[in-house]
C-alpha cells in the first residue's frame, strides 16, 4: 500500500495562508479577531481537503 504524506501543508496551508495571516497580525495589517477567523477558516479548508482525499481514495478502492 502506497501512502502519501503531505508535510506542513497541515500547518501552513495549500497557498501558505496560515503565515500570511501570522505575519499580517504581528505586522499589526490583522486584529486578533481576523488572525482567529482566518485560522478556522484555514483548517476547516484543510480539513475539507483531507475529506476529498478520503472519498477518492474510496472510489479508487484503496
Amino acid at each position: 500500500m502506497i501512502r502519501t504524506l503531505a508535510f506542513g501543508l497541515p500547518r501552513l496551508g495549500p497557498n501558505r495562508e496560515y503565515k500570511g495571516l501570522l505575519e499580517g497580525f504581528w505586522k499589526g495589517r490583522l486584529s486578533q479577531e481576523d488572525l482567529l477567523r482566518g485560522l478556522v477558516e484555514v483548517r476547516a479548508n484543510l480539513r475539507n481537503m483531507v475529506e476529498a482525499a478520503k472519498g477518492l481514495r474510496q472510489r479508487l478502492g484503496g
